[in-house]
């Protein structure tokens, strides 16, 4: 009987080596996994906050585009005229002479 059982024995181990590799696979895989899955929502994290300090950015930049409109505006409507170099030319009076 001993011999019987311990040949049963050895036939169940092989099988129990291989659920046992195929679960260490199978963790090893999960924690790939895991671990790529984690990444990831670190990416897209700090992929948000790069799209929120760009917005950010943009609107500044938006608001201060507007200001400048503005100033040119109210600055036209003075009848001063500003160069492309930033310096201020001599406005005319009507009847076309120079101040």
């Amino acid at each position: 009987m001993l011999f019987r059982e311990s040949e049963e024995l050895a036939e169940v181990e092989p099988e129990l080596d291989a659920n046992l590799k195929a679960g260490s696979e199978t963790s090893r895989a999960n924690d790939k996994t895991l671990c790529r899955l984690a990444q990831n929502r670190e990416a897209a994290r700090k992929s948000r906050l790069r799209k929120k300090a760009y917005v950010q950015q943009l609107e500044s930049s938006r608001m201060k585009l507007s200001q400048l409109e503005q100033e040119l505006q109210r600055a036209r409507q003075q009848g001063i005229f500003i160069s492309s170099s930033g310096e201020q030319s001599q406005s005319t009076s009507g009847n076309g002479m120079t101040m």
